[in-house]
């Protein structure tokens, strides 16, 4: 398993614009970009337009030659910042949940310039109809705080339910 931030170092980015697009060509494969993007409005060029954005904080993990996820955290705060994950089939019911935490650890280790922890929480609004994203939000970690009720997901209005994780995690799993 290699994870591999997305960055730019010396004018060129740590993966290549072929590549991101090749994760973007088997998201849609396999109908995630309409899962991930409830929203619509993505394809493959603002898809790679929207990970190059410095709002967002993005790294890839791969199992050998395969993607396993593509994840990124992005709306910092004071403390805290959203996550999103998007898993990709072979490592369902594998390696998904050990990859999502693996995410976690990563972003829990940031630091500030004075060594202090960057993130003390990540948090996730996953759209209220998306039972398997809230299934495995719970599986990483995440406690459930509730549903947002009438928040619009794309085309519907079924709310958003909210979970956090905090770098202890739950049962102390992250750190």
């Amino acid at each position: 398993m290699k994870l591999i931030p997305y960055v730019l170092s010396d004018g060129a980015y740590s993966l290549p614009d072929s590549v991101m697009k090749g994760i973007y060509s088997t998201m849609v494969r396999y109908h995630l970009d309409k899962i991930v993007f409830y929203s619509g409005g993505m394809n493959e060029d603002n898809f790679l337009l929207f990970m190059k954005s410095p709002q967002n904080v993005v790294h890839t993990i791969w199992e050998g030659d395969e993607i396993g996820i593509i994840a990124w955290v992005n709306g910092f705060g004071a403390n805290f910042a959203y996550a999103h994950f998007c898993c990709f089939p072979r490592t369902w019911g594998s390696t998904s949940i050990e990859l999502g935490r693996r995410s976690l650890e990563y972003w829990f280790d940031f630091k500030k310039d004075d060594g202090t922890h960057l993130l003390d929480v990540v948090l996730g609004l996953v759209p209220a109809h998306n039972k398997k994203a809230i299934s495995y939000i719970k599986k990483v970690g995440a406690s459930i705080l509730g549903t947002i009720p009438r928040m619009k997901c794309g085309n519907k209005k079924d709310g958003v339910v909210v979970g956090y994780i905090t770098r202890e995690g739950n049962n102390g799993s992250i750190r």
